[in-house]
C-alpha cells in the first residue's frame, strides 16, 4: 500500500488587501507505511493577532505526535485504547510551543493598542488567546485511519466506489460553540478524534473553512475539485495534479473581497500493479474515475484511448462498463464478445467491442 500526499494554502484576498499575513498552516508526511496532513485556520478576530503562529504551531506539533503515534501503536485495537491520551499530548504539545513564543517574543503594547478594553484584559488573563486556532488532522496507514478536529473546516473520506463522505462534523453543526479552538480552557473536551478500523478509503481531503466556503458545500467541493484532482492525478501524473490543485486554492482565496485564507490536503493511494486476471488496480481507479466523468468527457475518445493500453486495461474497462451499465450498446456487445473474453482472447475482443461501439 503506497501513498501520496500534496497540500498547498493561500492567503485570502480579504487579509491580502488589509495587508496581515495567511493565518492558515498546512502540512503533510508521507513514508512507506503512513500519510499524515494537517491543517489549521487561525482566527482572524483582532485579539488573535498572533493566530498565525498558534497555526504553524498546531500542524507542526502535531505532524511529529501523529509520526509517533503510529510507531508506538502500529495496530488499531493498540490505537483505539490511545485516543484520549492523543487528544491530550495534542492539546499539551501546542500549549508547550505557544509558551515558548511567547516567553522569547512577550506580547508588546502595540500588539495591543487597537484592542478594547475587555479584549486586553481577555489577553492579559490569558496569552493563549492571541495564539487561537482550529486544528484538523490525519493519520492514515494500512491498519486504520485516524482523524482528528477541532473547530471548522471539512475532512472528507472517499471510498473506491468514489463515495464521499465527511469525517467528525464540527460542534458548529451539532448546535456548538462557533469558536472551538485550541486556546479555549475546555479545549480538550472540544476536540474530537475517530479511529476507523481497515478502512475502505482511496483518498482524504482536509481543507479549511475558507475552501469548503468557497465551493458551499461537501457535494460541490466534490464534484469540482476533490474528484477532478484525482482524475488528473490517474490519467496523467502527480505534478498535474498537484499544479491543478495549487491553481484552485489560489483562486478560491482570491475570488472575492471577503474570501478567507483557504488550505487543503489529500492524500490517496497509489496502488500497485499485478500480473494476475484480477487487472491493475491503478487502470481499475482510473476507468472508474473516467466512468463517473462521462457527462464531460467525449466517449469516443475515450474509447479509443483506451485501445492503446494493454490487455488487463483494456478487461478493465469493459468490466466497469458492464458493471455499471451506463450504455445499453455497450452491455450488448460485453455479452456478444463474452466467450473470447473467457477463452484467454482479451485483445481481441475488447479491439472489436471499441470498434462496434464507435461506430454505434
Amino acid at each position: 500500500m503506497s501513498f501520496e500526499v500534496h497540500h498547498y494554502k493561500s492567503i485570502g484576498k480579504k487579509h491580502a488587501l488589509e495587508g496581515s499575513v495567511c493565518q492558515d498552516a498546512v502540512d503533510s508526511y508521507q513514508d512507506e507505511h503512513i500519510a499524515i496532513t494537517a491543517v489549521a485556520d487561525g482566527h482572524g478576530s483582532s485579539q488573535y493577532f498572533r493566530s498565525h503562529l498558534g497555526s504553524q504551531f498546531a500542524v507542526e506539533g502535531t505532524i511529529e505526535l501523529l509520526k509517533t503515534f503510529y510507531q508506538v501503536h502500529p495496530n488499531y485495537l493498540d490505537a483505539q485504547k490511545h485516543l484520549e491520551n492523543l487528544k491530550l499530548q495534542i492539546l499539551v504539545e501546542w500549549n508547550n510551543r505557544v509558551e515558548m513564543d511567547y516567553k522569547q517574543n512577550p506580547i508588546k503594547c502595540e500588539e495591543l493598542h487597537h484592542l478594547s478594553e475587555k479584549q486586553q484584559q481577555r489577553i492579559n488573563d490569558n496569552y493563549f488567546t492571541a495564539y487561537g486556532t482550529t486544528l484538523l488532522a490525519s493519520l492514515w496507514c494500512k491498519q486504520y485511519l485516524l482523524v482528528f478536529r477541532i473547530g471548522d473546516g471539512i475532512i472528507a473520506k472517499m471510498d473506491p466506489s468514489l463515495e464521499v463522505k465527511q469525517l467528525l462534523v464540527d460542534q458548529e453543526e451539532q448546535g456548538g460553540s462557533l469558536t472551538d479552538s485550541m486556546c479555549q480552557e475546555d479545549a480538550y473536551t472540544r476536540m474530537q478524534v475517530e479511529i476507523v478500523d481497515n478502512p475502505n478509503t482511496t483518498a482524504l481531503a482536509i481543507c479549511s473553512d475558507g475552501v469548503i466556503n468557497g465551493f458551499g458545500n461537501l457535494y460541490k467541493f466534490n464534484t469540482y475539485l476533490f474528484k477532478p484532482l484525482l482524475i488528473e492525478r490517474f490519467r496523467y501524473d502527480q505534478a498535474s495534479m498537484a499544479n491543478i490543485l495549487n491553481q484552485a486554492v489560489t483562486q478560491i482565496a482570491g475570488a472575492f473581497s471577503s474570501s478567507d485564507d483557504s488550505s487543503l490536503a489529500i492524500s490517496y493511494v497509489v496502488p500497485t500493479t499485478s500480473p494476475s486476471l484480477d487487472f491493475y488496480d491503478c487502470e481499475k481507479m482510473r476507468t472508474l474515475l473516467e466512468l463517473d466523468n462521462l457527462d464531460q468527457v467525449d466517449i469516443d475518445n475515450q474509447l479509443k484511448l483506451y485501445k492503446t493500453i494493454d490487455n488487463d486495461a483494456l478487461l478493465t474497462f469493459t468490466a466497469f462498463i458492464h458493471n455499471q451499465e451506463l450504455l445499453n450498446p455497450t452491455e450488448r456487445q460485453l455479452r456478444l464478445y463474452q466467450t473470447l473474453v473467457t477463452s484467454h482472447q482479451p485483445l481481441e475482443a475488447l479491439v472489436k467491442f471499441t470498434d462496434q461501439v464507435i461506430k454505434e
